[in-house]
């Protein structure tokens, strides 16, 4: 499992889209158990990439406008981003070594 898990982490790392390699550098995998594995993103936008995101309207937090390539505004309409998944796709490339080495534990224990 745990070398599944690893397995997952190298997949996924060449599967996300790299921009500034932060969310690349941000794909960990860790044993919860002897039997068990968790592949992460300590990237908060992670879920983001992977998943897309809606439009939604972007405004200021701790300023009264926003400003970018000379505009200044109190808000911006986003138009959302489409997905780009990396975690799922490489958790399914990987799936299938997973449940060969699973049974070949299960046929060993028999």
């Amino acid at each position: 499992v745990v070398k599944a898990a690893a397995d997952v982490e190298r997949d996924a790392k060449g599967r996300a889209p790299y921009d500034t390699g932060n969310l690349i550098s941000s794909i960990r995998s860790d044993p919860t158990s002897a039997m068990s594995a968790v592949v992460y993103t300590t990237a908060k936008y992670g879920a983001m990439v992977e998943y897309g995101t809606a439009p939604h309207i972007i405004v200021p937090k701790k300023a009264k406008v926003l400003a970018f390539n000379g505009v200044f505004t109190s808000r911006v309409s986003h138009p959302g981003t489409a997905p780009q998944p990396f975690m799922e796709p490489a958790l399914a490339a990987q799936m299938p070594l997973l449940e060969q080495a699973c049974h070949q534990i299960v046929e060993s224990l028999l």
